[in-house]
């Protein structure tokens, strides 16, 4: 559980780096964008990883 933890950690991490390098015109648009896409949908699948273990895990 603690890896799920500090993966969605991570991938919050990723996201304000992600922000930075476009400010800093580091990362073209259309790059940005799919990159963005991707990492707002990871944090909501760790989510379910992690519900889905603990629920797992009590039984």
């Amino acid at each position: 559980m603690k890896f799920f933890y500090q993966a969605r950690g991570s991938a919050f991490e990723s996201i304000h780096w992600l922000e930075k390098a476009k400010v800093r015109k580091l990362v073209a648009d259309k790059e940005y964008v799919e990159i963005k896409d991707l990492l707002d949908q990871l944090p909501k699948e760790i989510n379910y990883l992690i519900a889905n273990t603990a629920k797992n895990l009590k039984k």
